[in-house]
């Protein structure tokens, strides 16, 4: 489910806090135009979150970063004709909301565009599921690779997706935040949901991918579409599992697919069992990881 992520300020505003997100197994957070991000929540292990949203328009990275998953639903509203094109020629299976009123819930307190909801009963009612269930795209194993300790990792997207992970030791988690000051004088807030969890995951994967823009236009305001490589592509990763980063590649075939992500010495990564974040994070983004010992967890 593709879910908005825009804000100017603090919660609440624009799309935030959004719900459902702490429902999904994995979170894949992807670069649009203007330098904002969007999420693709993704559902396999049937909970049942009572919204998920604000669902917005799907975007031409969707197909490089979901073909993994086989023939994914694919939950959005609408978007540009040759976006929508490629996803008709992808594997994945479009369920734009637009064509399916009855599938939509509008929250009151909430006003367009940030309005429209679903939820994963609702999909997986009236939408035929595909009888083959993806193959694993991650593997997973109790001990953590040997990799450096962090306590934190800043990813610094834009004024609106300046991005804090820091480790708890008490949840056994990396918990979300993010900034809505400036970077002379920053205001980090927790990241919460309407239920009032805090994002979180025992995972986070940072995927450096080439990001190339156009020829689309996006927006109004001239906003050329964001594509990020994935598919026939390589590139550097940082895996952050259990009080640690460890350093390495991901690699990617043909669509269908799985990323795999090794150690600098070839090594497969094994991630915690839990929830994983997936940060598709541009390559000439600045990355900043702190020593576990100079930030308090948050």
């Amino acid at each position: 489910m593709k879910v908005d992520n825009y804000s100017l300020g603090p919660a609440p505003a624009e799309a935030r806090p959004q719900s459902g997100l702490d429902y999904a197994d994995i979170i894949f957070e992807e670069q649009v135009e203007g330098s904002i991000t969007r999420y693709a929540a993704v559902f396999q292990c049937r909970n049942a979150p009572a919204l998920v949203g604000p669902i917005r328009s799907a975007r031409w990275t969707d197909v490089q970063m979901l073909s993994q998953l086989g023939h994914p639903l694919i939950v959005h509203v609408g978007g540009i004709i040759p976006v929508l094109q490629t996803i008709a020629a992808s594997s994945l299976v479009n369920v734009d909301l637009g064509g399916h009123p009855s599938l939509e819930e509008n929250p009151p307190g909430r006003y367009a565009p940030y309005d429209t909801y679903t939820t994963t009963k609702a999909i997986w009612s009236a939408i035929a599921a595909p009888a083959v269930a993806p193959a694993p795209i991650f593997t997973y194993s109790s001990v953590a690779p040997a990799g450096e300790r962090a306590n934190q990792v800043h990813l610094d997207w834009s004024g609106t997706s300046d991005i804090y992970w820091r480790w708890n030791p008490g949840t056994g988690t990396w918990l979300r935040f993010y900034n809505v000051g400036s970077p002379s004088a920053p205001n980090i807030q927790p990241d919460i949901l309407t239920d009032g969890a805090q994002n979180q995951a025992q995972n986070v994967i940072i995927q450096d991918v080439s990001i190339t823009y156009g020829p689309w236009v996006e927006n109004s305001q001239g906003g050329l579409e964001a594509e990020s490589h994935i598919i026939d592509s390589s590139g550097k990763a940082y895996v952050l599992r259990n009080g640690e980063m460890i350093a390495g590649t991901w690699s990617a075939g043909a669509a269908g697919t799985p990323t795999v992500f090794l150690t600098t010495s070839g090594h497969p990564i094994d991630l915690a069992p839990g929830r994983t974040w997936v940060e598709i994070y541009p390559s000439t983004a600045p990355m900043v990881a702190t020593p576990a010992a100079s930030v308090s967890a948050g």
